[in-house]
This record gives C-alpha cells, structure tokens and sequence, in this order.
C-alpha cells in the first residue's frame, strides 16, 4: 500500500532503555531508539509507523489503530516480535555509533510516503 507524506520529519536516533521511539508533532521531529539495529525491517517500521501516526493523532485511540492499521495490517505482530525477541534491556546493549541507523537507512525501511494530512 502506497501513502503519501509531504516531507520527512527529523529522525534523531538515541540509546533509550525503556521505548523503542517517540515523537514531538511541534517540531516535526521523532527519536528511534538505537537497539532498534538488532531488530528486523519490519519491527523497525512499525516503530517508524506507530510514530508518524502520532502527527495525525496525538493519542491511542480507535482512529490512530485504524490508520496504524491501515498503513501496516500486521503491526500488531511486529510489536509483539520487538516486545518477546528484541527487548533485553541492558544485557545487549549497542555501543556503536547511532549514524550507523540514518536518516537514508530509515527511508530505505519505509520504501513508501506516507499522508498524515488530516481527512
């Protein structure tokens, strides 16, 4: 599926311990947590996805699952993946280089653009 979105919002990767991203509407800005690199494409996406539908829907309600879910039919799969098989906390910790997930990377990810413009 095919979305459309104006531009990228600024993408800062960080070691965060206990979310795997987040994001501020008001500087069209969103923070991905670096262990992230031990996870698969997919779950990287659905971290990329849940966040960019905060800048149509600031919070967890019936129409940010709708269009989560309309943008990644198994997002739900994904998050369990990253919750069972990617989240150590400190025991794997990465200690390279955040540039090594760029902003290039993560377009790469997404492959797609992506409408946050409201209905």
């Amino acid at each position: 599926r095919r979305v459309l979105f104006r531009s990228y919002p600024k993408i800062q990767v960080r070691n965060m311990r206990s979310i795997w991203g987040s994001c501020t509407v008001e500087t069209q800005s969103i923070r991905l947590n670096l262990q992230l690199m031990k996870a698969d494409p997919d779950c990287i996406r659905q971290v990329i996805y849940h966040e960019l539908a905060h800048f149509r829907f600031a919070d967890h309600s019936r129409r940010f699952y709708a269009l989560l879910t309309e943008w990644m039919p198994n997002w739900k799969e994904c998050k369990e993946r990253l919750e069972t098989m990617y989240k150590d906390g400190d025991k794997n910790l990465i200690q390279f280089s955040p540039k090594i997930l760029t902003k290039s990377s993560i377009h790469d990810i997404l492959s797609v653009e992506v409408n946050i413009d409201a209905e």
